[in-house]
């Protein structure tokens, strides 16, 4: 509203002019400014008075014309902070401050290329299991140890944020021993223990790395997880005994490194959950083999006893691409041909579309004492609804659960039209 009072704390330059890419226009508008709006009026209904918290929000800027293609997980982050207090409820945002957001906002011109743009390269080296992609720590934000952590999900660094002020505290070095290929997106937080949970991958053996910070950001635990492959995890999971992580269908193309080249590919090998002790060793990692996919986020897991053999069985749920599952595949909606301009049209179902990908919430049962799946399956009453970007109440991270809540996807868009409340005990 107008007479909303909005204190202007700071602008990024930008060279971007009228766009038309899809990701950059619309919703995708780019946001430049960072702004303080300590008491945001009330324009509807009454203000809340039992809700007290924070409520923090990551996105992606576009800030500078590209170098070559751009992608939607291209965009500098930026952090959104709303806070209620019982009384009022305050908003404010910045961008976080990586090196490489500074660098490009020094130079004026972008230095690195996107994940889409494959026949041009950086302007220097950069970070990320490809070692040439900017680290934009726009792709998840938790908060541990009293600051708010944003990530990367190519692997890089841990930025830190003050979580009421969001001043920029700059890279977390978990007490000097943050590792040298660095944290992926989607690390997790027990908040019943304290602790941070994370991996990494690489393109170079051991391909995959497993780690936990405790309570006082000092790293106590690091191993690597023995894959076959280099693959490209988006996501892990965790119980309150044990830790789950994703060995499944898409990798690096073998051929193509041995070039120098990155290229992702379908794996031929089978797809697999490795799942280890929380503070198991390399040779502790048991792995489960599932039907053929790739899930990009998981919702929770827990442990139980199986009724009939007293086998101690982890439950896991998340979001299984069954595109993997093959034909007959449903004809996509391609109704987004009437909104996207022409010349994006042969790109623009790379950008991050969903539905393509079939996603539906699924459960997997693992028997840990057999060392076998016994079950995989939609646990959504609709068969055919596709949802993915599930949440949950965190405080029960690990442990059963009755209630989530998941994304409606928008027909070829990384867009969502609605919400599903689901209750996973009816």
């Amino acid at each position: 509203m107008s007479d909303q009072k909005v204190e202007r704390v700071w602008r990024a330059y930008s060279n971007l002019e009228e766009e038309d890419h899809p990701y950059m226009s619309g919703p995708f508008q780019p946001n430049l400014e960072e702004v303080n709006a300590d008491e945001l009026k009330v324009i509807s209904g009454e203000f809340p008075t039992d809700v007290h918290g924070i409520y923090f929000r990551n996105t992606e800027q576009p800030t500078l014309k590209p170098k070559g293609n751009y992608h939607p997980f291209d965009g500098d982050s930026m952090l959104h902070r709303v806070a209620f207090d019982g009384e009022k409820c305050s908003y404010r945002n910045r961008f976080v401050r990586t090196e490489g957001f500074l660098a490009e906002q020094e130079a004026k011109q972008p230095l690195w290329v996107g994940v889409s743009e494959k026949s041009i390269k950086s302007a220097r080296k950069g970070w990320g299991a490809e070692g040439y992609l900017k680290d934009t720590s726009a792709t998840d934000v938790v908060v541990h140890n009293g600051k708010v952590l944003s990530m990367f999900y190519r692997c890089g660094e841990a930025y830190r944020l003050d979580p009421e002020t969001l001043e920029n505290l700059g890279k977390d070095n978990f007490a000097g021993r943050f590792p040298k290929e660095g944290i992926s997106a989607h690390a997790k937080v027990d908040e019943e223990t304290g602790e941070l949970l994370f991996f990494n991958y690489s393109s170079k053996a051991p391909f995959m790395h497993y780690g936990i910070v405790n309570p006082s950001d000092e790293i106590v635990h690091y191993v690597d997880i023995p894959l076959e492959a280099p693959k490209l995890p988006h996501d892990m999971c965790f119980t309150k005994n044990f830790t789950i992580l994703c060995d499944l269908a898409v990798q690096f193309d073998e051929a193509k490194l041995e070039k120098g080249e990155f290229k992702n590919t379908v794996s031929s090998k089978p797809c697999r959950f490795a799942i280890l002790p929380r503070y198991g060793k390399s040779s502790e990692v048991k792995f489960f083999t599932v039907r053929k996919t790739f899930v990009l986020h998981f919702l929770n897991a827990y442990e139980k006893k199986d009724s009939r053999s007293n086998h101690d069985i982890i439950v896991l749920d998340g979001y299984r691409q069954c595109v993997y599952d093959g034909p007959p595949i449903p004809k996509p909606d391609t109704s987004w041909k009437d909104i996207v301009s022409e010349k994006y049209h042969k790109i623009f179902p790379t950008f991050g579309s969903m539905d393509i990908m079939l996603t539906k919430l699924w459960r997997w049962e693992f028997d840990l004492t057999t060392g076998e799946t016994v079950w995989e399956g939609p646990i959504d009453d609709f068969g055919d609804r596709l949802t993915e970007f599930g949440v949950f109440n965190q405080a029960y991270a690990g442990k059963e659960y009755r209630y989530a809540y998941s994304c409606l996807l928008e027909p070829g868009w990384l867009l969502f039209n609605g919400l599903v409340k689901h209750d996973l005990k009816n």
